[in-house]
C-alpha cells in the first residue's frame, strides 16, 4: 500500500517539475496538460473539488470517502471559486518554480510515509 502512494508521490513531483501532466508510466513524458500544484502551510482544503467546464461549474464536496455531494448551484460554486483564487494568492506556487519548496514539500510527504512504515514494523 505504502509502495503505491511512495509511486504516486514521485509522478507528482515529477509532474510539478516539468509542469505539465503526462500518463503514469510513459517514458517519453508526452505532455497531457498544463500542471500547477501550490503548497499553503497554514490552510489545508477539505476533500472539495471545484470544476469549470467552459463558462458553467461545478462542486463536488467529498464526505467520508464515499459520499458525494454534486452542486451546480452558481452562488455556491462562485462561492468556492472566489475562496480558493484568494487560498492561490496566498499560497507557494511550487510547480516550475521554487525548487527548494518543492523538495522540502516531497520530501516531507516521504518523511511521513517513512514514519508510518516504520510504525508497521514491530
Amino acid at each position: 500500500m505504502y509502495e503505491a502512494l511512495e509511486k504516486l508521490i514521485d509522478h507528482l513531483e515529477e509532474q510539478a517539475t516539468l509542469g505539465y501532466k503526462f500518463r503514469v508510466g510513459d517514458p517519453e513524458k508526452k505532455p497531457l496538460a498544463s500542471y500547477r500544484m501550490y503548497f499553503n502551510e497554514i490552510i489545508i482544503l477539505e476533500n472539495s473539488i471545484l470544476a469549470t467546464l467552459n463558462e458553467s461549474k461545478i462542486c463536488f464536496l467529498v464526505h467520508s470517502v464515499l459520499n458525494v455531494m454534486i452542486t451546480r448551484d452558481v452562488h455556491f460554486c462562485e462561492h468556492s471559486s472566489r475562496y480558493i483564487q484568494n487560498l492561490i494568492k496566498k499560497s507557494t506556487l511550487i510547480s516550475t518554480v521554487s525548487e527548494r519548496e518543492r523538495i522540502r514539500f516531497f520530501k516531507n510527504l516521504r518523511n511521513r510515509i517513512k514514519g508510518r512504515k516504520q510504525h508497521l514494523i514491530f
